[in-house]
């Protein structure tokens, strides 16, 4: 009997421990048994105070940890679910956003965006100005960002063809959305222009006239007519969807009310018999009232777009494309990033969107040094003459379109996971950025695929602290770069046989290699190499070095890297040329004394001569 005791009470214990509560003895326990309680010296006897405390920590690191816990995507999805459908009951907004803030997991939240707006086609217009108000409110309360609003409209982007077959009018109700996101600053008000020409062709924008819209309205509800544009260009008042809040003294908000040109909606506070106010009452009219009031919604939407020139930013952005396509072939034989520079200032910059994407999507047909010159230009550019947000949806389309890309270039998947591999590398995109592509499947079950290939690569980098990402185009380009090489060493012979001088052979150079090229490393070491072999002058060398320094084609490291490819293969070139390890240390000496490489180097390459005259 006692065995069992002590048996149970030590599995308490542990269970105890495990739940982080600090165990005491109660002498008053009826089961209180001083002698196994000493023979185990597993509790301590304590006072109230103790024990009062002691519980307190534990209840201390109870909610520590609850705060510590964060909702999976899996979960937020399942309550996201719940929390729309509620508000398509009720519409309210209040409670929808208290909920929102429980939840404590922003990071998800275009996911919410895009369910508001894509559970709300099969809906009618009573329903899709709540959620336009409500998209406001989330933005206002800083719930929602823009960048995360940018991420759900061009996932519905991608699928309004197919939302279509079930809600016909999906285009118009998303053009909707995005007046109003715009006029309500929920989104950049450039947005607008960066929509593919798909979107307007579906719509019909090209063969508007603004004189016929204009003539379809009634005067007393015509914006053009009776309204002035504001300075940014915007129809006031009747295009706009306003915002009016009646506040208490205590600073409450009692009521808000939203003006849909002229539909006037309103939230008001769960008063105190729990009955909520009619947000719809002046909507209680007939049914041909109602349609009149959305044929004239959709009106006032179409003269906002023909108000921005969208017409003749489309015209404008189809002759950049075709600009951006011939451009590039010549970019593709040289690599010429000034180029490049010169183009994007003559350019529009709305639409440098369209050649980040441009170039990637033309990179494809190119073989990797193309690629690397891609890469080179997000790297290089980012932030000056990119975006980021005009890489991440120069991206997201390229995804979204990948099955289709696939057809063309079987390799294409590949390929986007070394671009995506680079540029968070480069730190051009951010980490999340595959997240925020997976958990909103975009380009389906592919782009899925693309998102978990880029991870695991990264992961994997990370576990080996292995860094090739320089050389991630050249992994399946041998032959490209025995070709280079062959035309370097075929090009340091005319030199070394006086065919010509250094500038010559710098513009030679500079025709088949980009600067700072990988292989700039391997022209150091045929330079050092080739010069001894052939003619044994050096100074036909160091002229040669100071030049290609001094038109900054290659650098300091790449004198460091190529004198180490030559210590690296010192024994290799010993077999053909015997006296080649005194002409190397002459070599260094010099390179030391003209500081193209530092003391550690040197010092590396004399204790590795030592050992090689030694043997």
């Amino acid at each position: 009997m006692a065995s069992n005791k002590r048996k149970s009470k030590k599995v308490n214990l542990l269970k105890n421990q495990m739940l982080l509560s600090k165990k005491y003895v109660d002498m008053n326990d009826p089961i209180y048994d001083s002698e196994i309680e000493d023979e185990n010296c597993f509790y301590t006897v304590m006072n109230a105070e103790e024990i009062e405390y002691s519980q307190k920590v534990s209840e201390m690191k109870n909610k520590m940890y609850e705060d510590l816990s964060i909702l999976s995507f899996e979960e937020f999805e399942k309550k996201c679910d719940t929390l729309i459908n509620n508000f398509f009951v009720s519409y309210n907004f209040q409670e929808f956003i208290e909920d929102i803030k429980e939840l404590n997991v922003k990071k998800y939240n275009d996911y919410l965006v895009l369910q508001l707006i894509k559970k709300s086609f099969d809906r009618d217009d009573e329903c899709r100005i709540n959620v336009s108000c409500l998209l406001n409110i989330l933005s206002i309360t800083k719930l929602i960002n823009s960048e995360q609003v940018h991420r759900a409209f061009e996932k519905i982007l991608l699928s309004l063809d197919d939302i279509k077959l079930d809600c016909p009018l999906c285009y118009e109700i998303f053009l909707k959305y995005l007046r109003f996101s715009t006029l309500d600053n929920v989104i950049d008000k450039n947005y607008i222009f960066k929509l593919p020409t798909s979107f307007f062709d579906n719509l019909g924008i090209a063969n508007l006239d603004e004189k016929t819209l204009v003539g379809c309205i009634p005067r007393e509800n015509n914006a053009v007519l009776n309204e002035e544009l504001n300075p940014e260009g915007y129809l006031e008042h009747h295009s706009e969807m306003r915002s009016e809040k009646h506040e208490l003294q205590d600073g409450r908000v009692m009521k808000e009310s939203k003006h849909f040109n002229g539909i006037e909606e309103v939230s008001e506070e769960r008063k105190n018999d729990g009955n909520y106010y009619d947000m719809y009452a002046q909507n209680l009219e007939d049914v041909e009232e109602k349609k009149k009031g959305k044929d004239e919604i959709w009106k006032d939407t179409l003269l906002w777009v023909l108000e921005l020139n969208i017409k003749e930013i489309e015209k404008e952005k189809k002759e950049f494309k075709k600009k951006s396509r011939d451009f590039l072939v010549d970019f593709f034989n040289d690599g010429n990033m000034n180029e490049v520079i010169d183009f994007l200032n003559n350019t529009n910059s709305i639409f440098h969107y369209e050649f980040i994407r441009i170039s990637i999507i033309e990179s494809f047909s190119k073989n990797n040094i193309c690629r690397k010159y891609i890469s080179y230009l997000l790297d290089n550019l980012c932030g000056t003459y990119y975006f980021k947000n005009d890489i991440i949806i120069a991206f997201i389309r390229i995804i979204g379109y990948i099955d289709d890309y696939e057809i063309d270039f079987p390799q294409s998947k590949e390929m986007i996971c070394k671009f995506l591999l680079r540029c968070i590398y480069d730190d051009v995109l951010y980490p999340a950025f595959l997240s925020d592509i997976y958990k909103l499947h975009i380009g389906g079950v592919t782009g899925m695929m693309i998102c978990n290939k880029t991870q695991q690569r990264i992961n994997d980098k990370k576990k080996l602290n292995f860094n090739n990402i320089n050389y991630i185009w050249d992994e399946d380009d041998t032959y490209e770069k025995m070709k280079l090489k062959r035309k370097i060493n075929n090009t340091l012979l005319e030199y070394f046989y006086s065919y010509i001088d250094e500038e010559e052979f710098f513009l030679h150079l500079d025709e088949f290699l980009p600067l700072y090229h990988d292989l700039c490393n391997y022209v150091v070491k045929k330079i050092f190499v080739l010069n001894v072999d052939v003619n044994n002058d050096l100074n036909m060398s160091y002229k040669l070095i100071d030049c290609l320094i001094n038109k900054n084609f290659i650098s300091e490291k790449n004198v460091e890297g190529g004198v180490m490819e030559v210590l690296n293969s010192l024994r290799d070139i010993i077999l053909d040329i015997p006296k080649y390890p005194i002409e190397f240390k002459k070599i260094v000496t010099h390179l030391l004394q003209k500081k193209y490489i530092s003391q550690d180097i040197f010092d590396v390459v004399a204790k590795e001569m030592e050992v090689v005259f030694n043997e």
